[in-house]
């Protein structure tokens, strides 16, 4: 007897998890193994169904970021402001590579922060541009 498909339930989870496995070009099974969890664990996380705080840790660890980060993202926890988490995700990347890797996107930042730093002064500059003042 077969049994019929789960309907896929949108969350901020299921499609981080999506796109976390698209990212490692992993299926189900993969993260399964690599979590330490059955099949079935990934398989309802991915129908939108939410994993426990255990499965969610042995998740965090296997795609290499904070326990607290897939909490949020599976509802488990508040959510925090878009720019913590952000930090949050950067720091997990950041400690999976090298030492030269960290450096060379610390240079690729620095000159994005430099790029945008002069087009601001290059707009600032344009006739008809708004100077802010103490007035405005």
């Amino acid at each position: 007897m077969k049994t019929k498909p789960r309907s896929r339930k949108r969350t901020p989870f299921t499609d981080w998890l999506d796109g976390e496995l698209a990212m490692r070009g992993w299926k189900d099974h993969q993260l399964a193994i690599n979590a330490g969890v059955s099949h079935s664990v990934i398989s309802k996380a991915r129908t939108g169904i939410t994993p426990k705080w255990e499965a969610c840790t042995a998740i965090a660890a296997a795609l290499g970021v904070s326990r607290e980060f897939a909490f949020r993202k599976a509802g488990l926890l508040d959510p925090e402001p878009d720019e913590q988490a952000d930090l949050d995700e950067w720091k997990s990347i950041l400690s999976q590579l090298t030492e030269q890797d960290r450096y060379e996107l610390l240079m690729i930042a620095r000159l994005k922060l430099e790029l945008q730093e002069k087009s601001t002064r290059h707009a600032d500059n344009q006739p008809g541009a708004r100077k802010e003042t103490a007035e405005s």
